[in-house]
């Protein structure tokens, strides 16, 4: 089934590779934690703050931001987002304690939470309806590729150089991601700005988190997310020790 137009078809890719971008920055560390805490001398749970860090600030600001996007533009967030993710990560492997690090993650989530409060928004916007579901399905695809293959090639540079130089990686084809999708992304046809009254935010936030069943998905979601990176968080701490005693590449993989 083709695509309407060049201009659904660039819309579509372009919303997909900024998933993939954002996935790719938000994830990628998780493989490098143990390396992480031997160098800045800090324990397992203090170096999952590299990932929890991020991921409670993308939770967080999903709704606020999806409003932002609403009223002021979701395409000049969106660019905004995925551009801001990969100098964070950039300043991150660069970070000279580990305070700092945490910084820059809380950073990197900020902005990569801009993606998806915009992204399905601005298909449904831009896609015909009977392409709306493929549309969708490629983009959640590409959040889960860039996830595994941010993973995949920081754990491969730390294997053959060091955790900075894996992290630092990550952040150099993030930039070019970033790049791409600001070149890629046409602008939005069918956007009509919102009212930030907030009578009007009150009102939509409270059907939001009231209407049914809604409230329960987004329990579903928490639990089984945060379930998922609790077990990848420690899981790299666990090979690397005896008796397994796994190199960086392996752990990634």
């Amino acid at each position: 089934m083709a695509w309407a137009n060049g201009h659904e078809r660039r819309s579509v890719l372009a919303i997909a590779l900024a998933g993939f971008a954002s996935f790719w920055l938000l994830f990628g560390v998780q493989p490098l934690l143990p390396q992480i805490a031997g160098e800045f001398a800090v324990t397992p749970a203090a170096a999952s703050l590299s990932i929890s860090a991020s991921t409670a600030a993308m939770a967080l600001l999903l709704i606020p931001l999806s409003l932002v996007g609403d009223r002021y533009g979701r395409e000049r967030l969106m660019r905004l987002s995925v551009a801001g993710s990969a100098s964070f990560t950039l300043l991150s492997a660069l970070a000279p304690d580990f305070s700092l690090m945490l910084a820059c993650r809380l950073g990197t989530g900020i902005c990569v939470a801009a993606v998806p409060a915009s992204a399905l928004a601005h298909l449904g916007e831009e896609v015909e309806l009977n392409q709306r579901s493929r549309a969708i399905g490629l983009y959640v695809s590409a959040n889960a590729l860039g996830g595994m293959l941010g993973r995949l090639l920081g754990s491969l540079v730390t294997q053959w150089l060091d955790w900075r130089a894996g992290l630092f990686a990550q952040g150099l084809l993030g930039a070019g991601l970033a790049l791409a999708f600001w070149r890629l992304l046409p602008a939005a046809r069918q956007f009509t700005p919102r009212t930030l009254d907030p009578a009007v935010l009150w009102r939509d936030l409270l059907r939001i988190y009231t209407a049914s069943p809604l409230p329960g998905m987004f329990a579903v979601a928490f639990l089984t997310m945060g379930s998922f990176i609790g077990v990848y968080n420690y899981l790299g701490f666990r090979l690397a020790a005896p008796p397994y005693s796994l190199e960086p590449a392996f752990i990634g993989s």
